[in-house]
């Protein structure tokens, strides 16, 4: 009798708690309980690294799913069995040793009707559930009604067909290539296309030229898409491998851009994290097949159409695969993988709550509760904060793209609509959140340097601060002579050394010209002939007619021999002032032969400076207007010391080739070049590769008009190179960021004709 009282006893203070807490879950709904949907399924999900059971919860409707831990499956069983919260409380608190909060109760009930997983009323939402005021929301085109929101402008799905059927049918005949034979053979291609690609690396990359132009383009985009399909058919193939149902296949919009998706949610009824693993990483492998197959073939085929097929294929499935596929930060193949290997479903969205948390600890020093406790939390709370920079980057990447390709107007309103909308949604919520849970702030002291930091960083974009105008120059000597061939012939002198110092009038090359003096020797052949025929005619007669002509044609030989001469004699290049040698043409030598106006060498005079700036034309009219005094010149070596030029002059009008051509794009300036039929070798002066303007880079010109812009280095104290690359920084007014910025505006205003 003893024991029975004892048990008699438990069994009423398990019905009084049961109650107690029923009581407490009635008034924390918002929405009277009515129960579960009847068509839900729960299955067995894969044990969590430290050995607990987890369970999947299956929306046969929407095909969603929901992971429970112990506790809530065990709810969820007793929920189905009873009808009220009353008696689901008993059973769960007389058949378990499980003892949750009510707080744990009461938050799983509401994620139950918030996602319409319990029969609510028809407009019951989450807005109901949070106690918030309901309102309902537009549905879209493609999406059900009042499940519309502002991020489905821009990331949003559209099913085109159910494909199971077919895969069901066609998966016995698919199956073969997946076997292991198979795959050790796509394995050895692999090895072996790249044993031989690394032979032929010179040409696979100089084929990715092609790749730039019209046709090109347009077929690695189309293998691109070829390979996108049969990477979206291994994701359902594997699926089907597990006996999972794929639901549905189409386009996946990202920022209006499309591309291919497989709904393959029903994954999570996997009992295996191993089997959602090879679902995860189905479509990787297949373009990595494919990508061996297609290299062994590109190897091993001759020129021609297949092989250039061969190798739109392989760099296809390689961009593709490590550019998209395994990058974790969006929500593609590297995301879902390693969602899997780390056992935490749903990784962005508990990431970045987690990454929240950590903020407000460190800006508010916060005693809220964590969202959740788990052993990698660090870890998510640092994805969370990569997955939210990312995501930032991809949207400024894809609103620079249309303001350079669609439209600037366009591309202005989608960021103010970005600023206002998400981030600065954000920002309100959450104030918002801090200011409701007060309580959870532990440091006031840090939420006072917080927002002391915060205002003066605001206050930052009104201080004035000194602006300056940098202008892409060169540094050059004053006297400077560019020396080409004054006509054609062999070089019979060594070429003259870089930097040896020579006189004005002192002979640097000679040139010999074997046509001159071929035909200088013909002409001394017919004047000795000419003057013979002259002392055996006499002076009378006939023959005085002739001896006339032939003491004419004496003239025309002497002064034909002359000018030969005086030919012969320019070819030797002559110093036309006194300085140093700048630059020899790296083409000849002795011995070499070299047609008329060939480059050969460069003479300056270092004894005195002066550095051209260039300056686009907007920028010119504004320096124009200032008064300029001096300008501080700024090298790309940073052992250089800053020289202080004073300013001599601007040019009128824009120059149509420069000294060199380091300061144009391909050779890593700033300033956009026009290409010819020809790209000039050098990049400046000063080494092998780097040499004077020659005829072969005569075709490159600057895109947008350049004026130039003068200025002299008084004295100079270390020695620096004839055409440097260096900046011009200008000082200009004292304006604020602010200012800066509305300035920015009013001229892109203006310039897109707003106003």
């Amino acid at each position: 009798m003893q024991i029975e009282t004892q048990k008699h006893g438990g069994l009423t203070s398990i019905r009084s708690k049961s109650d107690r807490i029923a009581e407490a879950l009635e008034k924390g709904l918002k929405i009277p309980w009515q129960g579960l949907r009847p068509d839900l399924v729960l299955h067995k999900g894969s044990p969590l690294e430290d050995g607990s059971e987890t369970y999947v919860l299956e929306d046969p409707v929407r095909g969603q799913h929901f992971e429970l831990g112990e506790t809530d499956a065990q709810f969820f069983l007793c929920l189905v069995t009873e009808k009220d919260l009353k008696t689901a409380v008993d059973k769960l608190l007389r058949t378990t040793s499980l003892r949750p909060s009510v707080d744990d109760i009461l938050n799983f009930l509401r994620m139950l009707q918030s996602y319409k997983l319990a029969d609510i009323p028809e407009k019951a939402t989450l807005a109901m559930v949070s106690s918030r005021e309901y309102k309902e929301k537009p549905g879209f085109f493609f999406d059900e009604k009042g499940n519309f929101s502002l991020m489905k402008i821009f990331f949003f799905m559209l099913p085109l067909f159910r494909p199971d059927a077919f895969l069901t049918a066609v998966y016995p005949w698919v199956r073969p290539l997946w076997s292991k034979p198979m795959i050790y053979l796509y394995s050895f291609m692999g090895i072996v296309g790249f044993i031989f690609a690394i032979q032929q690396i010179e040409l696979y990359l100089n084929t990715v030229s092609y790749l730039f132009t019209g046709k090109g383009a347009a077929m690695f985009f189309l293998s691109l898409y070829g390979i996108k399909i049969l990477h979206e058919l291994g994701h359902a193939f594997a699926a089907k491998h597990h006996g999972i149902f794929v639901r549905r296949m189409g386009l996946y919009f990202m920022c209006f851009a499309p591309m291919l998706f497989t709904d393959v949610t029903d994954a999570w009824k996997v009992p295996t994290s191993k089997g959602r693993l090879m679902i995860a990483s189905a479509g990787v492998m297949v373009e990595f097949f494919i990508g061996c197959i297609c290299l062994f073939f590109w190897a091993v085929l001759p020129d021609g159409e297949w092989r250039s097929v061969m190798f739109f294929m392989s760099g296809a499935s390689v961009v593709s695969t490590i550019l998209v596929n395994m990058n974790p930060l969006m929500r593609f193949d590297g995301y879902y993988f390693l969602m899997d290997y780390f056992h935490i479903s749903n990784l962005r969205m508990r990431s970045q709550t987690m990454y929240r948390h950590f903020l407000l600890r460190i800006v508010a020093g916060w005693k809220g509760p964590k969202p959740e406790e788990h052993p990698r939390e660090r870890f998510m709370a640092v994805f969370g904060l990569f997955s939210g920079l990312y995501f930032f980057v991809i949207i400024r990447s894809i609103q620079l793209m249309i303001y350079m390709t669609v439209s600037k107007l366009m591309a202005v309103w989608d960021t103010v609509f970005f600023i206002i909308f998400f981030y600065g949604g954000a920002i309100v919520r959450e104030i918002g959140y801090v200011w409701k849970n007060r309580e959870h702030v532990g440091s006031k002291l840090r939420i006072v340097g917080t927002v002391a930091i915060v205002i003066i960083a605001i206050a930052a974009m009104f201080i004035p601060v000194q602006s300056s105008d940098k202008l892409p120059s060169l540094f050059l000597y004053r006297d400077v002579a560019k020396l080409d061939s004054p006509g054609r012939g062999k070089i019979t002198t060594d070429m003259p050394p870089v930097g040896k110092e020579v006189q004005k009038g002192e002979v640097l090359l000679k040139i010999k010209d074997d046509t001159l003096e071929q035909e200088l020797e013909k002409l001394h052949y017919d004047l000795e002939q000419t003057e013979v025929h002259i002392k055996l005619l006499s002076s009378s007669g006939a023959q005085g007619a002739y001896r006339k002509w032939l003491l004419a044609e004496k003239q025309r030989l002497n002064a034909s021999i002359e000018k030969n001469r005086q030919f012969m004699s320019q070819l030797e290049i002559v110093a036309p002032i006194s300085g140093r040698i700048l630059d020899v043409s790296e083409y000849f030598r002795k011995g070499s032969y070299l047609h008329r106006k060939s480059y050969i060498l460069t003479v300056g005079n270092d004894r005195s400076f002066e550095v051209r700036s260039y300056a686009e034309e907007n920028k010119y009219r504004y320096l124009k207007e200032k008064q300029i005094s001096e300008g501080e010149v700024v090298f790309e070596d940073i052992q250089t010391p800053k020289l202080m030029a004073k300013f001599r002059k601007m040019m009128d009008f824009p120059v149509s080739d420069l000294p060199n051509n380091v300061l144009f794009d391909f050779a890593g300036g700033t300033m956009m070049s026009s290409m010819g039929s020809e790209m000039g070798a050098g990049a400046g002066i000063g080494g092998k590769s780097s040499r004077m303007r020659s005829e072969r880079s005569d075709s490159v010109k600057p895109k947008n008009a350049q004026y130039p812009i003068i200025f002299d280095i008084p004295s100079l104290n270390v020695s620096l190179h004839h055409g440097m690359p260096c900046v011009v920084r200008i000082k200009g007014d004292k304006i604020s960021p602010w200012n800066m910025l509305l300035d920015e505006t009013w001229r892109f205003m203006a310039e897109a004709g707003m106003m």
